[in-house]
């Protein structure tokens, strides 16, 4: 009886739940670029955004551990944003697997971003 239920509302879901096309949000690449021009303004929530999307690698963006790097130590100059426990674990990651040379370039971004 119990598994008689689930299949009735499993149908009405389907076929009343799932009637509606929804139309394609933007892909991340073109998100990143209206997220980039927020990061630049001083948008930490963006910032936050971007850093993530560049340290997982999203939909046609590849990862980019040197600007996942510098856009989530701007992020987390906001303490709300700090405390994320992705955000303490993803800067961890990046701290002990990027070389000197790829801080220094992230640093070199954190400056151009922040102009």
């Amino acid at each position: 009886m119990q598994l008689y239920c689930y299949a009735i509302l499993a149908s009405f879901f389907f076929l009343f739940g799932c009637s509606k096309k929804q139309e394609p949000g933007p892909s991340a690449l073109e998100a990143s670029k209206e997220l980039e021009t927020q990061a630049s303004q001083g948008d930490t929530d963006a910032q936050f955004s971007l850093g993530m999307m560049y340290y997982h690698g999203a939909e046609k963006l590849e990862q980019d551990y040197v600007k996942a790097y510098a856009y989530l130590q701007l992020a987390s100059e906001e303490p709300s944003i700090k405390e994320l426990a992705p955000v303490q674990e993803a800067l961890t990651d990046l701290g002990n697997s990027l070389t000197s040379e790829q801080k220094k370039t992230a640093q070199e971004l954190i400056s151009k971003i922040q102009k």
